[in-house]
This record gives structure tokens, sequence and C-alpha cells, in this order.
């Protein structure tokens, strides 16, 4: 119930703020100080969060993908790709009836969207951004516990698609150097495939296969270190 509550309150904070920097860029729609005539930008992540469809914790990840942007007169175009693999820890449960896993998930995610910015001073550029954004995961993990004491293996197989909308901010060091941070709401629409081995009991294997829409915040959605020209 905590993390829904605070779930809806980052969606509306999220909303507010894209809808604010939007009446801003409205106003400039184009940039008060033209752009140091650089057409290209071409950026790798220094750190990102992940959020999965399936986990509702903060994981960081560094160095783990690549950026790249053609920048217009009125817009700019972009395309990211991204890639995590997330190691899941044996924590023994806090209480007889919770879970506990222990295995690995693989994520590569592409995003290719637009994006809207004004630039302040010459070095400081807030902007909006949405992009198209697809998902595919496989995660291979044993989990145990619970008041019936299951002890399965699990291999998820999931592809997901849908919209990131993104708030971001960059901040020109030099004429060909800057840092950007974003922050991203994701709503991915998922197909899922899970194969189940039960390790210690009579039930065998079985297949279950899930559709659903997820909605995750990601605080830190990427900082980016880039290269303009």
């Amino acid at each position: 119930m905590g993390n829904n509550k605070n779930d809806t309150t980052m969606t509306r904070l999220f909303i507010m703020t894209a809808l604010f920097l939007q009446v801003t860029c409205g106003f400039g729609q184009t940039d008060t100080t033209k752009r140091i005539s650089n057409k290209w930008t071409i950026g790798t992540i220094l750190m990102s969060e992940q959020n999965p469809y399936f986990e509702r914790t903060f994981t960081p990840n560094f160095f783990n993908g690549i950026v790249f942007k053609r920048h217009f007169d009125y817009f700019t175009t972009r395309i990211g790709i991204e890639y995590v693999k997330l190691i899941d820890k044996k924590d023994e449960p806090e209480c007889c009836d919770q879970l506990y896993s222990e295995g690995y998930t693989n994520e590569g995610m592409i995003r290719l969207g637009i994006e809207k910015g004004f630039t302040i001073k010459k070095h400081y550029r807030p902007y909006l951004a949405l992009d198209f954004t697809g998902i595919k995961s496989y995660s291979n993990k044993t989990v145990s516990g619970g008041f019936s004491g299951i002890y399965q293996r699990v291999i998820t197989n999931a592809t997901g698609f849908g919209a990131t909308p993104t708030i971001g901010f960059e901040y020109k060091m030099t004429k060909n150097l800057s840092v950007a941070f974003e922050t991203r709401l994701r709503l991915i629409y998922t197909k899922t495939t899970n194969d189940i081995d039960n390790l210690y009991d009579n039930l065998g294997s079985y297949r279950r296969q899930d559709e659903q829409f997820q909605k995750n915040f990601n605080r830190i959605g990427a900082l980016t270190l880039n290269f303009n020209f």
C-alpha cells in the first residue's frame, strides 16, 4: 500500500513538472541563444536506476548504455540503447510467509523518440522528451519460502512495448562536452512467459503466461556524459 501511494505521488509530481516545462518551452520555440553549431550528440550513460516491471527496489547501474541525438532548429530526435544485468541476493525473508529468490535478470531496452528544450544563459538546458520504448527481458531464479514451503526454479521471458515520458536537464561544460540528468516514467505493456519447475515435490513443471500494463518511476533515468559535434 505504501509503495502504491509513493508511486501515485511521484507520478503526479512528474506530470506537474512536465506540464510546467511544456508551457515554458512553448514560450521559447527556439533557443534565445543559438546552439553552438553542434548538430549531433553521442553520450554514454554513466549511471541509471533500474526498476524492472517485477521489482520496486532501487538498483543503480553503471555504464550501461549509449545515446545518439540529432539536433534540428525546433526539436531533437534521439535513440538510446541500454542493457542491465541484475543479481538477486540470497537474503532470508523477515517472516515465515515471505519468499526470497536467488538468480539474475538480463534486460535490454531500446528507446526512439523526440526531445524539446530551451537554453538558459548558454550553459543550462531543461528539456522534455517522449520515447517509444521496447524491452526484452530474461531471468533465471530459484524461489523458496512461504507458508507452503515452495522451492521452485523460475525462468521468465518477457517482451514489452510502451512509452517513456522524460524530464531532463543538461549542463554544457564546454563547446563539445555536457552532462545530462533525466527522470523517467516507464509505461510498458508486457507479455510474460514463466516456466516453473518444482524442485522438491511431485508437482512437476508447468508454464504460466501473463499480460499486464506496468508503470515504473525511475528517479535516475540516466546520468549521461555527452560529446557534441
